[in-house]
């Protein structure tokens, strides 16, 4: 059974299933050039019926039911302002009932058949004419995590928590899950999100919701304790936990009004100390909602997911809390990108997915062939120098031993927010001036934005104090503290306020050219890690092409290229 799983919200993505294996997956912007692209991902579905070749699309399934939000713009008009003019005026308790969301649900039912035609008039382009479904937002987010969990058994119990902003009037829920089957336990109204606030102050700070969020997690660790206990009181008053199990916003505002009572009671207070206090609230209330669930259920296994699992810093905490009680798996792209998978497990017969195999990996994207890179690099006359080295990650471990910053754009991109090797930015992470060259030059981002290291998998307790309770790392989900080595090895690729690092482990199995190129780094310099940073300048997202590699380099600082067997520079 061959099944197409569609995200057509923010950062849209298409995902296909074959005979209950996902074969292929990745998001709309990595072929428009437009970041966080929103909408109905006609590219990425093209390229999964070119690249694997269906005898016929079975099942399309949609993520969510109502239409999603293809834009941060859309909060200004449509249903979310209705919404947040009713917040201010229903009771909060009637809104997150059951009752409440039916009704709403019943007013919008034309819409979500509206959402299904259209979904199916695009598909036509595509000459598909498979059933289609609409599975809630949540269950999305709570398969598409245990698809991806690697050390999670049928016969295990375990539970899946997804945070979220909101999506299909909710912001997260649990579910007791053993043999594939998923049973739900509870459910987080829209009214009372976590990643709603979180936005909501992004936005208060001049960022951008749903893209800078990370900027503040960042920010946060460089205020003093006493600035950051001065906002942290306020956010306190916004929210809590009802008996320990769910979120309960008691601010009694929302969406916008919730921007205006923000600007109202952190008048005066500090940029770095806004950040500081609202990571500090969200840490206490995310980590302790997650354990207060596993202690409840008594589970020994924990599952995460949701926009508000990529808060790095908070799964941190939430390891060092479980130690000893449950192992964690934190959902390696928890933002909506994901539910594009989760809706595509959701519309295979439980029988196909009961013996399926967790993804080994996230290189689930396009690849390029040799010729195709040749044949880019030929598209610009007079502008570049190209080798084909018979040592291709030892010619390159050379360069960033040298100091070098090079690209890296090689086998199938890596699908999620996270650049895994494939479409990476590398450096020497034992050199600080490294961080100042790539963030003005190259990235043009933030200077306080730190960076992220990749490291051998056996070298993880050299730079690295463990976290028992993770159960895979290999995808940078998760903070760690830092040893002294790490210190001195690693220090670019560190937090350069609090030293903790947000390491990708990277083993032989997983990627073999990449962790040949930072083993042949490690001979060279004996470190046995590299810096790595997203491939991509500021404001577009993550390459895929070898021509948009290609513009890249023209277009930045950088020293070189890896490019499939190529190492490529610009002509001065």
């Amino acid at each position: 059974m061959n099944v197409i799983g569609i995200h057509d919200g923010f950062v849209s993505t298409a995902a296909l299933a074959m005979d209950g294996r996902l074969v292929g997956m990745a998001s709309e912007e990595r072929f428009t050039r437009v970041k966080n692209q929103g909408g109905f991902p006609n590219n990425t579905i093209r390229w999964l019926l070119d690249k694997f070749s269906p005898p016929k699309i079975d099942f399309v399934s949609l993520a969510g039911k109502f239409p999603p939000i293809a834009s941060p713009d859309y909060y200004r008009h449509g249903r979310h302002r209705i919404y947040d003019a009713l917040a201010g005026g229903i009771p909060s308790a009637f809104q997150r009932s059951h009752v409440f969301r039916s009704i709403i649900n019943g007013c919008c039912a034309r819409t979500i058949r509206q959402r299904i035609a259209t979904t199916a008039a695009a598909l036509g382009n595509f000459g598909i004419s498979a059933p289609i479904a609409a599975y809630d937002h949540h269950t999305c987010h709570a398969l598409a995590a245990l698809h991806t969990d690697p050390s999670y058994t049928p016969e295990e119990r375990a539970i899946i928590i997804s945070i979220d902003g909101s999506g299909d009037l909710l912001s997260g829920g649990v579910w007791e899950t053993q043999k594939h089957q998923l049973r739900q336990l509870a459910a987080f109204s829209s009214f009372d999100s976590l990643g709603i606030l979180y936005s909501r102050t992004t936005l208060l700070m001049g960022m951008k919701p749903h893209e800078h969020e990370y900027k503040i997690m960042g920010l946060a660790p460089y205020a003093s304790a006493a600035l950051a206990q001065r906002s942290a009181s306020v956010f306190r008053s916004y929210f809590t936990l009802r008996d320990g199990l769910f979120p309960v916003n008691r601010s009694g505002a929302w969406g916008g009004r919730m921007v205006k009572r923000l600007h109202r009671d952190l008048f005066l207070h500090r940029f770095d100390s806004i950040a500081a206090g609202l990571q500090t609230v969200f840490e206490e209330l995310y980590v302790n909602l997650i354990a207060n669930w596993r202690d409840h259920t008594g589970v020994s296994h924990v599952i995460v997911t949701g926009g508000c699992a990529m808060n790095v810093k908070a799964n941190m905490l939430l390891a060092e809390r479980l130690g000893g009680k449950a192992s964690v798996f934190v959902m390696p792209s928890g933002g909506d990108e994901s539910i594009a998978l989760g809706a595509a497990m959701a519309g295979i017969p439980s029988g196909d997915i009961s013996t399926r195999p967790a993804m080994a990996h996230l290189y689930t994207g396009p690849s390029y062939t040799d010729e195709q890179c040749f044949a880019a690099l030929n598209a610009f006359p007079g502008r570049l120098r190209w080798d084909r080295p018979e040592r291709l990650e030892v010619t390159a471990a050379q360069m960033l031993a040298e100091g070098k910053i090079i690209a890296r754009c090689v086998g199938n991109m890596e699908w999620g927010a996270r650049a895994l090797g494939n479409r990476s930015i590398l450096a020497d992470p034992s050199r600080i001036d490294t961080v100042t060259r790539i963030n003005r030059v190259i990235k043009q981002r933030d200077f306080w934005m730190p960076f992220a290291p990749s490291v051998l998998s056996e070298r993880a307790s050299d730079y690295f104090l463990p976290l028992p309770a993770l159960s895979a790392t290999p995808y940078m989900t998760t903070g760690f503290r830092s040893t002294d080595l790490a210190r001195k090895h690693l220090v670019a690729a560190l937090h350069q306020a609090d030293h903790t690092g947000r390491p990708q482990f990277v083993s032989e199995h997983a990627n073999p050219p990449y962790y040949a190129l930072i083993k042949e780094f490690e001979r060279v310099t004996g470190i046995g890690a590299v810096l790595n940073t997203s491939f991509n300048l500021h404001g577009k997202p993550i390459v895929n092409t070898p021509t948009d590699a290609l513009e890249t380099l023209l277009n930045s600082d950088l020293d070189g290229l890896m490019l499939g067997p190529y190492i490529v520079t610009r002509r001065d």
